[in-house]
């Protein structure tokens, strides 16, 4: 539920409101399912958007590294669930002003996605 209106604070750049959407969603999914559960990773990866879309790009690594480690196991290297932390991940290094790698991981998440 909380996770719902997370993805729309984000397409509406409401940051801070999908921040604690997610931080809810995870309090939650943290009591009930087992740590490498995929709802897990996506959580953790909405929250590195967030943090990124705020231009706190540290906070925003530490979370798409969570997701990644997540998702990784779950779906496999070349998932769409992937592809879409290698965006995020992009936008974290975007933010920090490290284009090559923005560029690196934007051109990763492309690659897999067609």
């Amino acid at each position: 539920m909380f996770g719902i209106g997370a993805v729309m604070y984000l397409k509406k750049r409401k940051y801070e409101q999908a921040l604690d959407n997610y931080l809810k969603s995870l309090f939650v999914g943290s009591a009930c399912l087992k740590d490498n559960h995929p709802f897990l990773g996506k959580t953790y990866q909405g929250m590195a958007t967030a943090y990124a879309g705020m231009g706190r790009s540290n906070k925003a690594l530490t979370y798409i590294e969570k997701a990644f480690g997540i998702l990784r196991e779950v779906y496999g290297e070349d998932s769409i669930e992937l592809a879409d932390c290698y965006h995020t991940l992009g936008n974290a290094y975007r933010c920090e002003g490290r284009y090559e790698e923005a560029l690196q991981s934007h051109t990763k998440a492309l690659q897999i996605k067609t």
